[in-house]
Parts: C-alpha cells; sequence; structure tokens
C-alpha cells in the first residue's frame, strides 16, 4: 500500500481527532506511567525491570540467577518454572551422539555428510505460508526434532539445506521437495519422523529418500496444476481459441517498471477442462523463465484478480 500512503491525509485526520502526537510520542515517561503493553503478562515483574533500569546509572550488574540467588524478576514459580542449567544437550537419547548446535565446532565439521531428498505436502492453512516463512518454519522443525544436520562454514554457518522452487502464497500442493545433509548416517524414516512430529498443520513429510551428494535439480521441467473455481465457470471457447493460437503474448511488469513480453505458447504444454469449473495445465518450469497458473488464468480466460486469488490451485508435481 506504498503507492497509495499519504503522510499528510494521516496527520490532517489526527489533528481533526484531538490528537496530541507529542504526548504520545515524544514525552519522557515516569516509572509511575501506564504504558501501552502494561496489560500483557509477560511474567516478568514492572519492579524489576524498574531496578534493572536504575543500575544503568550505577554501572552494577545482576548476577546470573542460575549460578546464584534469585533476582525476584517473577518469572519462575519453582515447580513448573524454575532456573534449569545443561551441560551439554544432546539431540537424541544417545549421549554420545552430536550435541546441540550452538556447541558445535563449526571449525572442525568436516564430515563428509550424507544427502536426502525430502518431499513434502503443502495444504489447507500451509498455502498461506509465504516462502520465506516456510523455510523458517522447517528450519525450526530441524533443529527440535533432532536431525544431525551438517553445517556450511564461515562466520555465519547456516544449516546445509536447499530449497527447490518457491511456491506463491495462496497455492497448494501435493509434492515439493528440498535437499538436506546430515553430518552422519540416519535412516530416511527417522528424518521422516523428526520433521513430522513438529511440523504445524498444512506441512507434512511425505517421503524421504537417499540421494548422491552431488545431484543436480533438472533446470528444465513440466510441472502439473489442477485448477477449481470457487466462483463462476471457465469459457470453454477461449481454452479452444488459446489451444488454436501459433502465438499468445502477454506483457508483464517486473519490480524495476519495466515491460516484458511473455510467449504464453512456450510455457504453457497443455490445458484441458475437467469440468465446467475444473481445469488440468502443465507448465514448463525453466531456469530464469517461471509463468504462475493465476497469471494463465487472467491472461486466457480474463478472470479478474479475485476469482484467481479464490480459485484452489493445486501443484500436482513433476514430470
Amino acid at each position: 500500500w506504498s503507492d497509495s500512503f499519504d503522510f499528510g491525509l494521516w496527520m490532517e485526520a489526527i489533528s481533526d481527532s484531538g490528537i496530541d502526537t507529542d504526548l504520545i510520542m515524544s514525552r519522557r515517561r515516569s516509572f509511575n506511567d501506564v504504558l501501552p503493553w502494561d496489560h500483557i503478562d509477560t511474567k516478568v515483574e514492572k519492579e524489576f525491570l524498574i531496578r534493572e533500569a536504575l543500575l544503568k546509572d550505577t554501572g552494577e550488574k545482576t548476577p546470573d540467577c542460575r549460578l546464584g540467588d534469585c533476582n525476584h524478576c517473577g518469572v519462575c514459580d519453582f515447580e513448573e518454572i524454575k532456573p534449569r542449567v545443561y551441560d551439554n544437550y544432546h539431540f537424541d537419547e544417545d549421549p554420545d551422539e552430536i550435541k546441540d548446535q550452538e556447541n558445535v565446532d563449526y571449525s572442525t565439521n568436516t564430515t563428509a555428510g550424507k544427502r536426502f531428498k525430502v518431499f513434502y505436502s503443502k495444504k489447507g492453512e500451509g498455502k498461506y505460508l509465504g516462502h520465506l516463512e516456510m523455510v523458517k518454519t522447517m528450519f525450526r522443525a530441524l533443529r527440535r526434532s533432532g536431525i544431525p544436520v551438517m553445517f556450511s562454514k564461515g562466520f555465519h554457518p547456516m544449516p546445509r539445506v536447499s530449497f527447490d522452487d518457491s511456491l506463491p502464497i495462496g497455492i497448494e500442493s501435493e509434492k515439493e521437495f528440498f535437499y538436506l545433509t546430515t553430518n552422519r548416517d540416519i535412516s530416511t524414516e527417522k528424518i521422516k519422523e523428526g520433521f513430522n512430529s513438529q511440523l504445524p498443520k498444512g506441512l507434512q513429510v511425505i517421503d524421504c529418500i537417499s540421494v548422491p551428494l552431488k545431484e543436480k535439480t533438472p533446470k528444465n521441467t513440466e510441472v502439473e496444476y489442477s485448477v477449481h473455481l470457487d466462483r463462476g465457470e471457465f469459457d470453454e471457447k477461449k481454452l479452444i481459441a488459446f489451444n488454436q493460437t501459433s502465438s499468445f503474448i502477454v506483457e508483464r511488469v517486473n519490480k524495476k517498471g519495466e515491460i516484458k513480453k511473455v510467449e504464453l505458447k512456450e510455457m504453457v504444454c497443455s490445458m484441458k477442462l475437467t469440468g465446467k469449473d475444473t481445469l488440468r495445465m502443465k507448465m514448463l518450469n525453466t531456469s530464469g523463465r517461471t509463468v504462475r497458473p493465476n497469471q494463465v488464468l487472467k491472461s486466457v480466460f480474463g478472470l479478474s484478480e479475485e476469482t484467481t486469488k479464490l480459485a484452489r490451485i493445486v501443484k500436482k508435481g513433476k514430470s
């Protein structure tokens, strides 16, 4: 919405409402003021935070309560919640196995490793996760599951995980995949069980296979989709016209505002109706050139943005 943002309108509305922005934003607060977040119970007492704020004037440090006396911050009830100190936290039940990722010496992490191809589905609520959110969710599940992943070297080590083509928000998939490299041998079944015990609703690992360390993803693949319209029907005449024409060029505007022309006939391998409101299509997914199903629906059938957003689009898999 940044293209429609008008700061002057906001200031005018604030002025009409009689709100003093300086009073809210700029004035110095006292410890007795009611703060906007005071109604949120973080378990940490406000009195403790005030004491901490006053310590900055003296430079005095608060001792670590795990190693000494309680600081009375309010978090612990000393029954279910209390300080716990672990010398070594292990990934699994075997105390001789890999330690917690924070304690791994990455400079000596030179094991050749074993590579796996992990297949997962993204359905239902999972379709609302963007690619970056989904990757972050997978990383969290990976850490919690105890799978001994290998890390990259360097100043900021990262898990050796690489994902296939990103899936747009709103599109479901029956079979996506990513590559995972571990620093020791582990069964494919343990990887599958480990992920599924930690993944949220909508994401599920459906298969896992061992692959060579140097396996590469094909650059050109055909991707099949099924489309079901929640509103309206497909115009069969427009589909016939598209199938019979030798060229169907559409214009796209990139992030730089440049207009680029795309030949849909080169990208859409096949498209046929399986019902008045259902469609099957195969599209070419090639390096550097990708067209999404919703773009085809709008260009070929003239469907509105709202209709394409409400349509159920499911990625069936690659061939």
